[in-house]
């Protein structure tokens, strides 16, 4: 489980190529937002540095991809440099923090009150104020923007927490596998 060896029956990872591997759901509005809090969290190790790591997005268009004003999208990725970003209050955020190829770790999207937070490994390192609308209704998993952006890596555990803040401070990242808690409207990835 995220890294390492563990006995509980629900851990597992699922594994992408990059290369037309994602997940798509269908239309829901358990992924409409709105201006309210949530949390988007799962462990993510990135296979392939020449590959971006992108790893979701909540967006209004049929089949998840969205590629014009994307920036209002909900999605968190690994750029070609190796920095990650993610998307709030209609820009594309880069915090200048670097990832490594072949390492796992827990990322959380959170907004909480008005302002998003990034949090790789429970240390928060990027605020933005944010009190855009998110009507997406749509999320695919392993890709943002459009298929030419796909996931070379691995995800676990990955959660939707509609409604709720899941961290609002930095915190030591679960070690166990994610489970439902209130608000969740996808946990995936686990074998539960």
């Amino acid at each position: 489980f995220a890294g390492g060896e563990s006995t509980a029956a629900t851990a597992r990872s699922v594994d992408f190529d990059g290369s037309g591997d994602y997940l798509l759901t269908g239309s829901s509005s358990d992924f409409t937002m709105g201006t309210g809090d949530f949390t988007v969290e799962y462990w993510f190790k990135q296979n392939n540095s020449s590959h971006s790591g992108n790893t979701f997005q909540i967006s209004d268009t049929s089949g998840g991809f969205k590629s014009s004003s994307f920036a209002s999208t909900i999605s968190a990725w690994t750029a070609s440099d190796d920095t990650w970003k993610y998307n709030a209050s209609g820009s594309e955020i880069s915090t200048g923090v670097e990832s490594s190829t072949g390492q796992w770790y827990h990322v959380a999207l959170v907004r909480n009150s008005g302002t998003t937070s990034l949090y790789i490994n429970g240390t928060n390192i990027h605020s933005t104020t944010d009190n855009t609308n998110y009507n997406g209704t749509y999320i695919v998993i392993g890709g943002y923007y459009s298929t030419s952006y796909l996931l070379d890596g691995s995800l676990s555990n990955f959660r939707v927490v509609k409604g709720t803040a899941v961290y609002t401070d930095s915190f030591k990242p679960p070690t166990e596998p994610l489970t439902n808690i209130s608000g969740t409207v996808l946990l995936c990835f686990n074998d539960s």
